[in-house]
């Protein structure tokens, strides 16, 4: 596979794979010795060496960075190679296509699109449960691209073999292939993707104090990038004290001690509660923000509610778009990104997600 994404090596045992070339650490994944089957695996995938293990299913809880991952690999590959071409769709809207498919009798269509692109991933398998034609779609599919050579890449929140509604068939296929877990970050990872994330806000931060935030902070990559953003605009505090323009110039060990004190304080959150605050601060309704509207003040104000209630109840990307709609998690994804990237350039949008979480504390 030409100008396939490399795998360089980090320290303690932890590996990153850059598939975007960008300057912030949502460009890539890291993973670390908990996850060196998976780095086996990502080096066969970008060595183009795929007929062993294909297909290859990426099962781990949410936020781990699945579909970040799959994204960023098929975003690398549609830039990197004119001729080439990459798919990605949930399991629901595969179901949904394959369903208009059949309607508007545009079967042939779809079965060749699916079966002739470099590369298909379905996203979340478990939301095929019970789709009985489409899984024997996708059955057919699989074995087609096994015969051609190309490579598919599924992904499922748990081991397939605790996902019911799949038929024997498919789950036998989908096991032939190579199934790698994908797991939760270990400490070393944690404090490459805080140092990391640091570095893209620019924000001053004590080595001591990411190795102890690293080592207390046993939890999804989300809730990280949360634990970092409240650290830094301070408001996990009563006050929404701020590191910057405050007395204090950088986050040291005393004040992520202060903070792990504190930080149950919020997690107590709903997500209707992030809506209408959401909501509130921009003069919309709830039922804006769970609407259809793609207006830009609607789409920004849902974009941020969106961000705020991955940090804030560490809930998946499928149930926060389910709440916001019934959108799609990489829609859900793709505003989290949006909003990440803002928060490095735009201080208005670091000002608002602050008085949102301030607010939800002292809700």
């Amino acid at each position: 596979m030409p100008g396939a994404p490399p795998i360089s090596t980090l320290t303690d045992g932890c590996f990153a794979l850059d598939f975007a070339n960008g300057s912030t650490w949502a460009s890539e994944f890291v993973g670390g010795p908990e996850n060196q089957l998976l780095k086996h695996a990502l080096a066969e995938f970008c060595a183009g060496r795929t007929g062993l293990y294909n297909p290859l299913v990426l099962c781990g809880p949410s936020g781990v960075g699945k579909t970040h991952l799959v994204l960023g690999l098929a975003q690398h590959l549609t830039a990197a190679e004119d001729e080439s071409s990459a798919l990605v769709e949930s399991g629901a809207d595969l179901a949904r296509s394959y369903s208009a498919a059949v309607d508007s009798r545009r079967v042939l269509s779809w079965r060749e699109m699916r079966r002739t692109v470099n590369l298909l991933v379905i996203d979340e398998i478990s939301s095929l449960a019970e789709k009985a034609a489409a899984q024997i779609e996708l059955l057919h599919t699989i074995d087609a691209r096994i015969d051609a050579g190309l490579p598919v890449i599924i992904t499922s929140r748990v081991p397939l073999e605790r996902v019911s509604g799949l038929m024997p068939a498919l789950k036998a296929r989908l096991i032939a292939g190579l199934v790698v877990p994908v797991a939760l970050p270990d400490v070393a990872v944690r404090r490459v993707l805080l140092a990391r994330m640091a570095a893209s806000r620019t924000l001053p931060i004590d080595e001591e104090a990411i190795d102890l935030l690293a080592a207390r902070l046993d939890c999804s990559i989300p809730e990280l990038s949360g634990a970092l953003h409240e650290l830094a605009t301070g408001s996990h505090t009563a006050t929404g004290a701020a590191i910057h323009g405050t007395t204090a110039d950088r986050i040291d060990r005393r004040a992520v001690l202060a903070y792990l004190a504190q930080r149950p304080a919020d997690r107590a959150a709903t997500l209707r509660q992030i809506a209408s605050q959401a909501a509130r601060h921009f003069a919309l309704t709830v039922a804006d923000l769970r609407g259809p509207s793609r207006r830009q003040n609607i789409s920004l104000a849902r974009s941020l509610a969106m961000y705020v209630a991955r940090q804030v109840t560490g809930k998946s990307l499928e149930a926060v778009g389910k709440y916001f709609g019934g959108r799609d998690h990489t829609t859900v994804l793709h505003a989290c990104r949006k909003i990440e990237d803002l928060l490095a350039r735009e201080p208005d949008v670091r000002r608002t997600v602050q008085e949102l979480r301030t607010a939800l504390i002292r809700a």
